[in-house]
């Protein structure tokens, strides 16, 4: 469970990256957000959750209705529109990370496949642990969070997690000692 870390096709980027243009943000933005019908915003959560139900009061917990407003349209595509370019210059620096890696993934993500993205980071990151969470769509965190708790639980115990903490904590008290 993570930001965007490599690139991917994203879907309907030509849309998005109409809408992040200045005239997309200027002309398109508010028509779409003048005429967006509640339904359709209900139909992309559901289809951002599929195949699992979306939890109840979803939308109005997370204040989903916030997203059809002009500035935040315009600013979720520009962000969506600059992923592939942004997630491609991370790729180079994601083999060097020296921390303890967990991923968490639904095997049944249409939003952002496992393949190209989870399964590849498994295999570029040393040591990382890759779980793919059958029947499971793009948001594991809200229908299987206790996968996600154990990854972190599991993340929280390998060897080295804290120490960096108690080797800085240390030299702080040394220097403290010292004055």
């Amino acid at each position: 469970v993570s930001g965007a870390t490599l690139p991917w096709k994203v879907r309907d980027l030509a849309l998005f990256r109409a809408l992040a243009s200045p005239p997309g943000r200027f002309l398109a933005a508010p028509v779409v957000t003048a005429f967006f019908p509640n339904s359709l915003a209900a139909d992309i959560i559901r289809e951002i959750f599929a195949p699992n139900p979306v939890p109840p009061d979803y939308a109005v917990r997370t204040g989903a209705a916030l997203a059809v407003r002009r500035a935040t349209l315009a600013a979720d595509a520009r962000q969506i529109a600059a992923l592939p370019a942004e997630t491609a210059r991370l790729e180079d620096d994601v083999p060097a990370l020296a921390l303890p890696v967990e991923i968490v993934h639904g095997t049944e993500d249409r939003i952002v496949p496992p393949g190209p993205t989870a399964v590849r980071l498994s295999r570029l990151v040393p040591g990382a642990n890759l779980v793919l969470l059958p029947d499971t769509g793009h948001m594991p965190h809200h229908v299987r969070p206790e996968a996600v708790i154990e990854a972190v639980d599991r993340a929280a115990r390998r060897p080295g997690v804290g120490q960096a903490d108690a080797t800085a904590t240390e030299a702080i008290a040394t220097e403290d000692a010292q004055e």
